[in-house]
């Protein structure tokens, strides 16, 4: 059950990241979202993946008899477990486009900096 849990350890890990002052110089390049981004979908397939496969496995191929209240319980946590899965990677995917945003734009030096500059 832990695995489960620590694709969010390193979005904390993000999120304190990118209140830091400075930033830290991942936060300020593609590559290096690119990268932190990378592992945290690697991470989310191995620890959110496996347990998804192994549910499916255990339909397949165990058939073990359950009674209706264990049935229940059984396919309503893998259910829910699926679907926030899913919801979790849906809301990473909007989070790594502004993540790769903001470090294209400090890539450009368009950064804040440059935000009461001149007029051209």
């Amino acid at each position: 059950a832990l695995w489960f849990e620590l694709p969010s350890a390193l979005l904390s890990h993000r999120e304190l990241a990118l209140r830091g002052m400075p930033a830290p110089e991942w936060t300020r390049h593609p590559d290096g979202v690119t990268h932190f981004w990378d592992n945290i979908h690697a991470l989310v397939l191995l620890a959110r993946g496996l347990p998804t496969a192994a549910y499916l496995y255990s339909l397949i191929c165990l058939r073990i008899p359950l009674s209706p209240v264990e049935a229940a319980v059984y396919h309503g946590t893998a259910v829910t477990c699926v679907a926030r899965a899913y919801g979790g990677l849906q809301l990473m995917r909007a989070w790594r486009q502004a993540d790769m945003s903001m470090a294209r734009r400090d890539a450009d030096g368009s950064g804040d900096e440059d935000a009461g500059g001149e007029a051209e």
